[in-house]
């Protein structure tokens, strides 16, 4: 399921299909990453970069990349910071000062906007506003209405800047980690 960069694509991606999800997904590319870290850390590292090279002054992900299409309409769940970690633990030779900082600049940009544009209530406590961004896209839970406070974001959260915070000891940000610490903490 690779497909060459061309248009959208910028790096060697891989589709969940090519016969019907002809896309990258932001969050399904995680997964694809995390399939790839022991064998090509390097495709690896592009499957998960793939949907942060259209990462938005705001720090948002598009929803979805092909070829031909970028879409923005939804985002999906902060995954990224959890499998970056499973991607570094498995090739640690592979992430260098230089990689680390990307990554570290990416993930901080994806954490604040869920922190700063995505707290209607102003709570500290971010939403999704459907389905889509969740991941439960038919979800019952959104029956209700939206936003919708769940447990789940705040966790994946948490998991973020806890990876945060490793790779800001790792590139000697140390302000930084413990910032990141203490956040994740309050969240908590």
């Amino acid at each position: 399921c690779l497909v060459a960069p061309q248009g959208f694509l910028q790096r060697e991606s891989m589709f969940m299909s090519k016969n019907w999800m002809t896309g990258v997904w932001s969050w399904d590319h995680c997964f694809n990453a995390l399939a790839l870290r022991k064998g090509d850390p390097r495709l690896a590292w592009d499957q998960l970069m793939t949907q942060f090279d259209h990462q938005n002054a705001q720090g948002a992900l598009p929803d979805m990349v092909s070829a031909g299409t970028m879409v923005r309409t939804y985002v999906k769940p902060p995954i990224h910071g959890w499998t970056f970690q499973h991607l570094w633990d498995a090739a640690p030779d592979f992430y260098t000062q230089e990689r680390l900082r990307e990554a570290y600049d990416k993930l901080g940009a994806w954490t604040e906007f869920w922190m700063l544009y995505r707290d209607p209530y102003d709570t500290g406590l971010p939403v999704y506003y459907h389905g889509n961004d969740s991941g439960w896209d038919n979800s019952t839970a959104f029956l209700a209405g939206s936003p919708l406070v769940t447990p789940d974001l705040p966790a994946f959260l948490i998991l973020q800047m806890q990876a945060l915070a490793r790779i800001a000891d790792a590139i000697g940000k140390v302000q930084a980690a413990a910032d990141w610490r203490n956040r994740a903490a309050e969240l908590l």
